[in-house]
Parts: C-alpha cells; sequence; structure tokens
C-alpha cells in the first residue's frame, strides 16, 4: 500500500473512534436523562399525593393543570433550544 492509502486508512479509524466516543457518551447522557425523568416523575407523584391531603382543592391536583404548566414550560424550552441551535449555525 502507499502512504496515501495508510494515511486515509489512519484517518478513517480516528474519526470511527471519534464517532463511538461521541455515541457512547450520548448513550450515557440519554441513560442519566431517563432516570432523572423517573426520579422526577416519583417525585411529582408524591408531591401531588401530598397537596391532595393538604389541599384538595387545588388547582395542581388536577392532572388537565399541571400538563398545561409542563407543555408550556416544555414549549418555551423546545424555543429556546431551536434559537440557540439556529444563531449557532
Amino acid at each position: 500500500m502507499d502512504a496515501y492509502t495508510l494515511t486515509r486508512a489512519a484517518q478513517s479509524e480516528d474519526v470511527a473512534r471519534q464517532w463511538k466516543a461521541y455515541a457512547e457518551d450520548l448513550e450515557r447522557k440519554m441513560a442519566l436523562l431517563s432516570a432523572n425523568f423517573v426520579g422526577m416523575e416519583a417525585l411529582k407523584n408524591a408531591v401531588v399525593a401530598e397537596l391532595a391531603i393538604v389541599d384538595p382543592t387545588n388547582s395542581l391536583t388536577v392532572q388537565q393543570n399541571r400538563q398545561r404548566i409542563l407543555e408550556a414550560a416544555r414549549n418555551a424550552a423546545l424555543a429556546e433550544n431551536r434559537r440557540a441551535t439556529s444563531q449557532s449555525r
């Protein structure tokens, strides 16, 4: 093999290692986010159960009200992410 082919092969191996490391990092981050989500869901359920005891007429004991808050926050976060992504390009 000539030097060019060997250099290209080495570069390809480096790129493949970088992508593999990137994918493994994303998998770790996704696992952490998933675990955090499960924890936050458990915490939310405990808080809502306690709130229902303390103040059964509180609007946050109604699922639809909590869903509206969740959707508003999620939409705002997604919009901010889109803005940040479009500005970085």
